[in-house]
């Protein structure tokens, strides 16, 4: 009984200590470790991508490993060591930054000097093969300045910005990516003004019912409607213009042609118009209307466009009762 019980004591000690033995690293750099920093101060873009896209975007300074081999197939992690502690944006790597119209970016690329596009954000995997060659890894860190709405602010700042990342495989660190930027100014001059509907984007216009005999005689009633359009981003001093055009089912006289429905009238459409009795312009910007400025509230401008509709006979059809509903929609132009 003692000596099996000696026995048994020996052997788990013995798979203890080889259940402690390091796994033996699987990948080297020509550099280990090495670091790829930042202190970009301006950001300034020189286009207007659409939503979604990059304002402007810069590097920091590169980290001297640009490749690393492995003699097994591996998956290095690029794990998020500090934050920044802003609260998070509308995607990975993405921060909300206080400009209006704008996400703060942050990931790390391949590239220096050449290229703002970023390659991997933290959290992010790369498998490097097995083969015992040098392969690419990212070895710059990576800001940009995203898009996030039709409006964007003219100027903005970002204060104290501090992010760190490591490039790693299990616990051993290839690259550590920092940033450390006291204050990130944004200035821009290119996407000056951005309108939306003021209110609801859809409006009813209430034809009322319509004796076919007044639509034969062109008498029938007048209904009128407005558009009311508000500007954020305009320049000071005089507002500028901001003109509307129209999309639809239209003959190229401006009428309006009614809906298909299996009740709908026949013969039948609606003329759209100005105030001043100008045919609405259908798909041509070149005669865009110009809409009237309202005024000015907290710093917005505010449009608006009145018209006319009415049921009239259509050209060369012969009148016929039943519902009479119609769409189009508006354009608006300007910048």
């Amino acid at each position: 009984m003692i000596f099996r019980y000696t026995s048994a004591a020996f052997f788990l000690l013995l798979l203890f200590g080889l259940a402690s033995v390091p796994a033996r690293a699987a990948c080297i750099s020509e550099y280990s470790p090495t670091i790829g920093k930042s202190s970009i101060k301006h950001l300034r873009p020189t286009s207007a991508p659409p939503v979604g896209s990059q304002l402007d975007g810069d590097w920091g300074t590169a980290a001297q490993a640009q490749s690393i081999r492995c003699d097994q197939d591996t998956t290095l992690k690029l794990v998020l060591v500090r934050d920044t502690g802003f609260a998070p944006g509308g995607g990975p790597g993405r921060y909300q930054t206080g400009i209006p119209g704008t996400e703060l970016e942050i990931g790390v690329s391949y590239g220096y000097g050449t290229s703002t596009k970023i390659e991997m954000h933290a959290g992010s995997e790369l498998s490097i093969p097995g083969t015992n060659r040098y392969v690419p890894v990212p070895r710059t860190i990576m800001v940009s300045l995203i898009r996030t709405d039709s409006y964007v602010a003219r100027t903005g700042e970002i204060a104290n910005i501090h992010y760190q990342a490591e490039l790693r495989e299990n616990d051993k660190t290839f690259i550590t990516y920092k940033l450390d930027i006291a204050k990130l100014t944004f200035e821009q001059n290119i996407i000056l003004m951005s309108c939306t509907a003021d209110g609801d984007r859809t409006q009813v216009v209430p034809m009322g019912l319509a004796a076919i005999s007044m639509v034969r005689a062109d008498v029938s009633p007048v209904r009128n409607y407005a558009l009311d359009v508000i500007c954020e981003g305009t320049p000071a001093g005089s507002p500028p213009p901001v003109r509307v055009y129209f999309e639809g089912d239209a003959t190229p006289e401006g009428l309006l042609r009614l809906s298909e429905l299996p009740e709908a009238a026949a013969g039948i459409g609606i003329a759209v118009t100005s105030t001043s009795g100008t045919p609405l312009p259908f798909a041509n910007r070149a005669k865009a209307l110009g809409m009237t400025w309202i005024g000015r509230i907290n710093g917005k401008d505010r449009y608006r466009f009145e018209g006319r509709a009415r049921y009239v006979a259509m050209p060369g059809a012969e009148p016929k009762p039943g519902r009479a509903d119609a769409v189009m929609s508006y354009v608006l132009d300007y910048n």
